[in-house]
């Protein structure tokens, strides 16, 4: 599927994604990212359900205050699944 990068931030609890960027990847098996865009080109619905993936995962996760990277694939069928997340120093 389409891979994306979701950046953002979290203040007391409330996620702000400040950008969704697509990851244009090399061919299976040995996956790197070779170039990126952004913002990325997708469905209003899409966008949302990717922004309610990271913060259900912020959520679970009690984290009020920190910079975000999260890494999503976006199946053929629309749906996001979260690859990793991470909070920046």
């Amino acid at each position: 599927g389409l891979v994306l990068g979701v950046d953002g931030a979290v203040v007391d609890g409330r996620v702000t994604v400040t950008l969704l960027r697509e990851k244009r990847m090399s061919p299976r098996p040995h996956r790197v990212e070779l170039a990126y865009r952004g913002p990325a080109r997708l469905e209003p619905s899409v966008a949302q359900r990717v922004v309610a993936l990271v913060t259900a995962a912020v959520d679970a996760l009690a984290v009020q205050d920190a910079p975000l990277h999260a890494d999503v694939v976006v199946t053929p069928a629309g749906q996001p699944v979260l690859i990793e997340m991470a909070m920046r120093p």
